[in-house]
C-alpha cells in the first residue's frame, strides 16, 4: 500500500515538474544560462521519476525491460544531481569572478558535456559491471534485475547510487556557504549584491528540496528495517513530493515569471493583467541596467 501512494505521490511530482517545463517555455523572454541548467536538472527528475512508478506498477516485467528501465532510473536521477551541481557551480562561479575562470568562454558547451557524460559514464560503468564481471570487481557487482529492478541490495545502491549523489550534494553545500559568505561581506547596498543575495536564496531553496530530501532518503534507507521505519515514511512522502515544492518555487512564488506569463495567451487562458505590476527582490529593473555593460568583467549573468 505504501508502495502504491509513493507512486501516484511521484507521478504528481511528475505532473508539476512537466507543468514547471512548459511554463518557462511559455515566456517570451530567450531562456537564461541558469535557466536552462534548472530544465535540465529538473527534466531528468521527472524522467526517473516516471521510470520508477513503471518499476512499482507493473509488478512483473521481462529482464529485458527491467533492466531497461533501471538503467533509465539511474542515469536519470544522476543526470538531475550532475546538472544540479553545475547551477551550484555556475552560481558560484559568477560571484566569485576568478581571474582564471573569467578567461573561459565557452561554459554552456562546458556545462552541457559534464551534465549529460558524467552520468553516461557512471552508466556505462555499472553495465560492465553487471554484465561484464570485470576479473577482481566480483565483490561489487550490481545485481540490477537478479531479483527487483535496481540494486540488489543497500550496499550496492549506496556504492553506485548514495555515493555519488552524497559527493555532489557535499559539493554543492561547500559551493553555497562559499558563496553566501562572500555576498554577506560585501556592502549591503550594492544593487548587484540584492540581486545576486536574492538568486542564492532562490537556488539555496532548490537545493533544499533536491538535496536534503535526498538525504533524508538516504537514512530512510539505512532505517529500512528499524522499527522506527514509520518516522522516515514522511520523509519519502515529501521527497516524492518534490515536484510540486519545485513547482511553488520556480513558478507561483517567483515573480519574475508570473509577470512574463501576464503578457501572454494560452489558447482562451488568459493570465491576470494585474501580475505585470508583481515586484520583487529579484530586481529585473537594475539587471537590465547591468545588461548594457555587457563586456564589463562584473556583469551579473547568474
Amino acid at each position: 500500500m505504501s508502495r502504491l501512494i509513493n507512486t501516484i505521490l511521484c507521478l504528481i511530482s511528475v505532473f508539476f515538474i512537466i507543468l514547471t517545463v512548459f511554463v518557462y517555455f511559455l515566456i517570451p523572454e530567450p531562456f537564461e544560462l541558469q535557466e536552462i541548467i534548472l530544465i535540465h536538472s529538473i527534466s531528468g527528475l521527472a524522467l526517473g521519476y516516471i521510470s520508477m512508478a513503471i518499476i512499482n506498477l507493473a509488478g512483473y516485467l521481462p529482464a529485458g525491460f527491467c533492466h531497461g528501465l533501471a538503467y533509465l532510473m539511474y542515469v536519470s536521477f544522476l543526470y538531475s544531481f550532475f546538472w544540479l551541481n553545475i547551477l551550484c557551480f555556475h552560481i558560484w562561479k559568477n560571484v566569485m569572478h576568478f581571474e582564471s575562470l573569467e578567461r573561459i568562454k565557452y561554459w554552456k558547451i562546458i556545462y552541457h558535456i559534464y551534465g549529460i557524460c558524467s552520468p553516461f559514464l557512471a552508466l556505462c560503468w555499472v553495465i560492465l559491471l553487471n554484465h561484464a564481471q570485470p576479473e577482481g570487481l566480483d565483490n561489487i557487482h550490481p545485481g540490477i534485475g537478479g531479483s527487483i529492478c535496481w540494486f540488489q541490495s543497500l550496499r550496492e545502491t549506496a556504492i553506485f547510487f548514495y555515493g555519488p549523489i552524497t559527493v555532489l550534494l557535499i559539493l554543492n553545500i561547500v559551493f553555497f556557504v562559499w558563496t553566501a559568505a562572500e555576498l554577506w561581506q560585501r556592502s549591503k547596498n550594492c544593487p548587484k549584491t540584492k540581486v545576486l543575495k536574492y538568486r542564492l536564496r532562490l537556488y539555496m531553496k532548490l537545493f533544499f528540496i533536491m538535496g536534503i530530501t535526498w538525504i533524508l532518503e538516504i537514512v530512510s534507507a539505512a532505517f529500512h528495517d528499524s522499527k522506527i521505519r514509520w518516522i522516515w515514511i514522511i520523509t519519502d512522502i515529501f521527497n516524492a513530493l518534490q515536484g510540486f515544492v519545485i513547482f511553488l518555487i520556480l513558478v507561483v512564488f517567483r515573480k519574475k515569471i508570473k509577470r512574463s506569463l501576464a503578457s501572454r495567451k494560452f489558447y482562451k487562458l488568459q493570465f491576470p493583467v494585474y501580475w505585470k505590476n508583481d515586484k520583487d527582490s529579484e530586481c529585473e529593473e537594475l539587471e537590465e541596467e547591468f545588461s548594457l555593460s555587457y563586456a564589463h568583467p562584473a556583469k551579473i549573468n547568474i
